[in-house]
């Protein structure tokens, strides 16, 4: 086969050129700017504007603002979600000088009326009078907030705030969950009272007798309230948060507070302590879980509001 010429590898060095593509269908104009943009060609129209990709969670066809089915089930997991442990505000070990202190202040002053009592015996008070029932009854609405009042004096020191210990902003799931933990305590004392009974149990007088009924009243409200809120705000949300900011195992979190809350029971009986205990890992559990403290204010201060109130009716 014959080598081809030089005028063929080089066309354009013999004064040929390359012919132009054949007219077709014109091209459109995607680039151009609108200042060089006349009208369409035949058949042609202004590009289409790209969908923006919808953000996370959003669904095909939301408009701005509505959020998708993802973003709800999202709203719905964050709230059941378990708030966060703040990060403990010192040192470890002033940390665990100060919860001693703080839990000395407490439970000292019961401590020793349990050992007194132990060692003088008990005495069953027959009747009582008015004066002498109204100044037990702010004694002890002193001693019961006394340490509650500690416990706040220490967060503002440290400048924490309430959510430290749990005390977030209410709303009606605290509701909610404070009315099934108080059936569940219900449950938890019925079930175990039995399974203790053996151990020993003490029937106490917990109203005074010989009262009038309206004091009786102001007294269950008084009492079933400062429990409720006092001994919840100190034993779960103070010593909880601060053994788990000590970095204490998370059985020793729930544990260890709820045996000193019930060994403060031992009155009733070893049988009426244990059942305590068991009343208290409910709660202790619960706020361990989800460190929200209402619902077991809310659970406690409805417990001893039943017990007291069945009390006075079973007169």
């Amino acid at each position: 086969m014959a080598e081809p010429d030089e005028s063929s590898r080089h066309p354009q060095q013999s004064g040929w050129t390359r012919a132009s593509p054949p007219p077709g269908p014109p091209q459109p104009s995607w680039g151009a700017p609108p200042a060089q943009q006349g009208s369409s060609p035949p058949g042609w129209g202004p590009p289409r504007a790209q969908p923006r990709p919808a953000p996370p969670g959003w669904g095909q066809g939301q408009p701005p603002g509505a959020p998708g089915p993802a973003a709800g089930r999202q709203a719905r997991a964050a709230r059941r979600r378990r708030n966060p442990l703040p990060p403990a505000p010192t040192g470890r070990r002033v940390l665990a000088v100060e919860l001693v202190l703080v839990l000395l202040f407490a439970f000292a002053p019961p401590l020793l009326g349990l050992v007194a009592g132990a060692l003088g015996g008990t005495q069953e008070i027959t009747e009582t009078t008015l004066p002498v029932a109204l100044y037990v009854l702010v004694l002890t609405l002193v001693l019961t907030w006394a340490p509650t009042l500690l416990v706040a004096v220490v967060l503002a020191v440290r400048r924490e705030r309430p959510a430290t210990i749990g005390l977030t902003r209410p709303d009606w799931r605290d509701l909610a969950a404070g009315l099934a933990l108080w059936i569940g305590g219900h449950i938890v004392v019925l079930l175990l009272s039995p399974l203790f009974a053996g151990l020993g149990t003490r029937e106490v007088e917990l109203l005074p007798p010989g009262l009038p009924t309206w004091f009786l009243v102001i007294d269950i409200l008084a009492i079933a309230l400062s429990a409720g809120v006092t001994e919840e705000l100190l034993v779960r949300g103070y010593t909880q948060t601060r053994l788990e900011q000590l970095a204490v195992p998370g059985w020793l979190v729930i544990v260890a507070p709820t045996m000193l809350w019930a060994f403060l029971h031992v009155y009733q009986g070893l049988g009426g302590a244990l059942t305590i205990f068991g009343l208290g890992l409910l709660y202790a559990v619960y706020f361990y879980q989800t460190r929200r403290l209402w619902p077991v204010i809310i659970a406690h201060t409805l417990f001893d509001l039943t017990v007291l109130t069945f009390v006075l009716l079973s007169r």
